[in-house]
C-alpha cells in the first residue's frame, strides 16, 4: 500500500538496544530469545544464526525464551485485554500454538517447566 503516513515509512533507531524489553538465554546456553517493540528474534552462533517470528498483526509478543530441548520458542502474545501465552517452533515455521487461552488479568512472565514438549 502506498502512503503518506511517515510512521509506516522504514526508519532506522538511533540506540537499538534500548528498544529490547527482554533477552533471555536458552536452557542451553546455545541461543538467545530477544523481544524488542513487540518482536521475537532467536539469535545463534549455530547453522541459523537469526530466527525472526511473524507475530500476528493484531498481537505484542513479551518476554519469550527458548524451550528445554530447543525445538520451541514460548512468549507472551498481547491482543487487547487478552493475554496468551503460545509456543512456535524454533525455526520461524508455523503459526502460534496456544498453550493458555485469553486471560483477562497481566501476565508479568512465566517459567517452562524443565520437561517441556
Amino acid at each position: 500500500m502506498i502512503t503518506d503516513r511517515e510512521q509506516t515509512r522504514p526508519r532506522t533507531l538511533e540506540n537499538p538496544l534500548a528498544n529490547i524489553d527482554a533477552a533471555r538465554i536458552s536452557p542451553s546456553g546455545k541461543s538467545v530469545a530477544v523481544t524488542a517493540r513487540g518482536e521475537v528474534a532467536v539469535a545463534s552462533p549455530m547453522q541459523r544464526r537469526r530466527v525472526e517470528f511473524a507475530i500476528p498483526d493484531d498481537a505484542r509478543a513479551r518476554e519469550a525464551v527458548m524451550g528445554p530441548k530447543g525445538e520451541h520458542v514460548y512468549m507472551i502474545l498481547d491482543r487487547g485485554d487478552a493475554r496468551s501465552v503460545v509456543r512456535m517452533a524454533a525455526d520461524g515455521s508455523g503459526e502460534p500454538e496456544t498453550i493458555t487461552k485469553g486471560y483477562d488479568a497481566h501476565i508479568w512472565s512465566f517459567a517452562v517447566a524443565p520437561d517441556a514438549a
